[in-house]
């Protein structure tokens, strides 16, 4: 990856992080009332496409109830429900593969389903940020 790349790249998480940041103010996101985001990569050691990847994913128990799954050459998105610790949970998952499929990054999100009011603003900047490069 160029340098200049490199910066690209910042500069869109950071422009997003920003954006996220001013619509967080306006959230409780406090731990007690469940929810959650998590933000992270990886390697795509095995090569995973992102069919591969989205096939492997709604095979598990977690995926039976997935409302709603978007694509795009290079990302998709999931989002349903599913329990956790017997509370029901709205997840939304987006996986972006990265400069010619490298790399895997990824945001989940879950909240509960009688905060989905408060979160869908939330998760619906977050599905229209940045698409992996």
């Amino acid at each position: 990856m160029t340098p200049k790349r490199l910066h690209e790249q910042r500069t869109e998480l950071r422009i997003t992080l920003i954006g996220l940041s001013s619509l967080l103010r306006n959230i409780d996101a406090a731990p007690s009332n469940g929810a959650q985001i998590a933000v992270f990569a990886s390697y795509n050691l095995l090569d995973e496409t992102v069919d591969t990847e989205l096939a492997s994913l709604i095979k598990n128990e977690g995926y039976t109830r997935v409302t709603y799954k978007a694509r795009g050459p290079t990302w998709f998105a999931l989002s349903g429900l599913r329990s956790i610790a017997r509370r029901e949970q709205v997840f939304y998952e987006k996986y972006l593969f990265g400069a010619a499929g490298k790399t895997i990054h990824a945001v989940v999100v879950t909240y509960p389903a009688e905060l989905k009011a408060i979160y869908d603003p939330l998760v619906g900047r977050i599905g229209s940020s940045p698409h992996g490069g």
